[in-house]
C-alpha cells in the first residue's frame, strides 16, 4: 500500500520466492516481519534463512499463491517474508505483531498447529492466509479490515467459512505526520479467482476515492465480494488505486486515476474508477507493481511496461524511459496541460540492453523500480537520493544522478529476490544471504537491519551484506 509522510508518497513490497524455497521480504520504513521455516514454537536463538534450494522463476506463469511468482504490496512502516509459516518481527510496532521496538528478532505467536502459506503487509495491518485456505489478521483494524473495529496486537482469525483464499493484500493510508485518518483496507482472492474486499472505502485524508471496488461510502468489516466470473491470480494495491491481473493476462483497475496511473485512457482524468474495470493496453501481463505515482507490470515475455507520472517526489527519471511529446497523456481541457504533459496514460514498453535476459520479477518503490532478470541479475533505475537504486551514487535531492534507464547493480552472487522499500531495496541471494542498501536509519531507527546503533552516513549507495 502507499501513504504518506508529510505529503511524501512511501512504498514498500513483499516478495515470495517458491512454494517450499526460502522467501523474503524488504523491510518497511519502521517495522519489519521476517517469516522463518514452519515451526510455531518459541524460538530458542536467531533463526537463519537457507533456502532448501535455488527458486526457479519463469515468466510464463501467472502469478498465485505458492507459484513462485513474487506479490508486492505498499507500505514504509513493516514488511513481511515468507519460508514457512513462523513469523518474526523487528524494528517495532504495533503492525509487526511484536509491539515493541527492537534490533532482534522477535517471535509474532501463531496458534499452535496453525502455518500461514500468504501473507501480506500494509502500513498499519498485515494479512495471512493459513494451511486451510482461511484468513489472519493483526495490527491496526479500527475501519474495519481485521473483521471489526479494534486493533489486535497478535494474529486474529478474520473469516472462516465455506469460501477459501488463495492471495490476500493489505492497503491503507498512513499519516505519520500527525496520525490522523488513518485507513486500513484488505483484498482476497477466493481458489476460483473471485476478488473480495473490506476495510476503510475510501484512501484516507487526502482523498474521498472509493477504493473497495464498489460503490459502498461506508466502512465494512466482513469480506464482500467484488467479481464474479474473472480468475483473478494477484491484486497489487496502493494508496488510492489498485490492480489485478487475471489469468488470461488481462489487467484490472480501480480506484483514483490521478497521474493516470489506471492505465484506462490515452487522455487524462482525475475522474476515480469505481469498480474493477480492463484495461484496453495491457495484455499477456502475469505481475503489476504498483509505485508511489507510476505503475509497472510484467509480461510473459520478461518485458517491463510502465506508465504514470514521469516524476516521483525524489525523481525525474520514475518511469525507466524518456517518453516523447507523442506519447504523454491527452488532455480535454487547458487546466490539465501541464499535468498531462507530465505523465504517460498508455503503458510503454521499458528497454532491455543487447543480450540481457528477460526479466523474472519487478518491484516498485516510491520514485525507483527494481527488475530481476533470468540470470539472478538486479536492474535498477528512478530516484536515488539516498542510494536508492544501489548503483553506488546518490543524487542529493536533485535528479541530476537519478538513474534514468536500467542499469546493473552489482551483486558478488547470483540474486533470487529483491524488493524496493521508500529509501532503498533489499535483496535475497540464491544461498539465503540477505542484502540491503539506501537509507541506514531514520529517527535512530535502524533501516538496514544490520544491528548499527550509530552511522557515519544516511545513505549506503551499494548492497551491504546484513545475514
Amino acid at each position: 500500500m502507499l501513504l504518506s509522510i508529510g505529503g511524501v508518497a512511501a512504498v514498500a513490497t513483499l516478495i515470495t520466492i517458491g512454494a517450499t524455497g526460502a522467501d523474503f521480504t524488504d523491510r518497511g520504513q519502521f517495522n519489519y516481519l521476517v517469516t522463518m521455516g514452519a515451526s510455531t514454537s518459541s524460538p530458542t536463538s536467531t533463526p537463519t534463512q537457507t533456502p532448501t534450494s535455488t527458486p526457479t522463476q519463469t515468466p510464463t506463469t501467472p502469478p498465485g499463491s505458492g507459484n513462485g511468482v513474487p506479490t508486492q504490496n505498499f507500505s514504509n512502516v513493516h514488511s513481511l517474508a515468507r519460508a514457512g509459516g513462523t513469523l518474526y518481527g523487528w524494528a517495532g510496532g504495533q503492525a509487526s505483531g511484536v509491539g515493541t521496538y527492537s534490533d532482534s528478532l522477535q517471535q509474532v505467536r501463531v496458534p499452535a498447529g496453525t502455518t500461514f502459506t500468504e501473507i501480506a503487509l500494509g502500513p498499519k495491518h498485515n494479512l495471512a492466509i493459513d494451511q486451510n485456505g482461511d484468513i489472519w489478521g493483526w495490527g491496526y483494524g479500527q475501519t474495519g479490515a481485521l473483521g471489526s473495529y479494534t486493533d489486535q496486537p497478535t494474529p486474529v482469525k478474520i473469516v472462516s467459512t465455506a469460501t477459501k483464499y488463495r492471495k490476500v493484500a493489505a492497503g491503507g493510508y498512513l499519516n505519520l505526520g500527525t496520525g490522523q485518518n488513518q485507513t486500513s483496507t484488505s483484498y482476497a482472492i477466493d481458489t476460483n479467482g473471485n476478488l473480495w474486499s473490506w476495510g476503510a472505502w475510501n484512501g484516507g485524508a487526502q482523498t474521498r476515492f472509493h477504493v473497495l471496488g464498489d460503490s459502498a461510502s461506508v466502512n465494512r468489516n466482513a469480506p464482500k465480494q467484488i467479481t464474479t466470473g474473472i480468475d483473478f491470480v494477484d491484486v497489487s494495491v496502493g494508496w488510492d488505486k489498485n490492480m489485478a491481473v487475471a489469468r488470461d493476462g488481462s489487467v484490472y483497475a480501480w480506484g483514483s486515476n490521478h497521474m493516470a496511473g489506471l492505465a484506462l485512457s490515452d487522455t487524462y482524468s482525475t475522474s476515480e474508477v469505481v469498480t474493477p474495470t480492463r484495461s484496453p493496453y495491457l495484455s499477456n501481463i502475469v505481475k503489476v507493481a504498483m509505485g508511489g505515482r507510476t505503475a509497472y507490470a510484467l509480461d510473459r515475455d520478461g518485458y517491463v511496461w510502465s506508465w504514470g507520472s514521469k516524476s516521483g517526489t525524489q525523481s525525474n527519471t520514475t518511469l525507466g524511459l524518456n517518453p516523447t511529446t507523442a506519447q504523454l497523456c491527452k488532455w480535454s481541457n487547458e487546466s490539465e496541460q501541464s499535468t498531462a504533459l507530465s505523465a504517460v496514460c498508455k503503458p510503454l514498453r521499458v528497454g532491455r540492453a543487447a543480450g540481457q535476459a528477460p526479466f523474472t520479477n519487478i518491484s516498485a518503490g516510491e520514485s525507483h523500480f527494481y527488475a530481476l532478470d533470468a540470470n539472478g541479475a538486479v536492474w535498477a533505475w528512478g530516484g536515488n537520493r539516498f542510494g536508492n537504486t544501489g548503483i553506488g551514487t546518490t543524487s542529493n535531492g536533485t535528479s541530476a544522478q537519478d538513474t534514468l534507464s536500467p542499469t546493473k547493480v552489482d551483486f558478488s552472487v547470483k540474486i533470487a529476490a529483491v524488493a524496493a522499500e521508500y529509501f532503498g531495496g533489499v535483496a535475497v541471494d540464491v544461498n539465503g544471504g540477505v542484502w540491503a542498501w539506501g537509507r541506514t536509519n531514520m529517527n535512530t531507527i535502524n533501516l538496514l537491519g544490520d544491528g548499527r546503533s550509530s552511522w557515519s552516513s544516511n545513505a549506503q549507495t551499494t548492497p551491504k551484506k546484513v545475514k
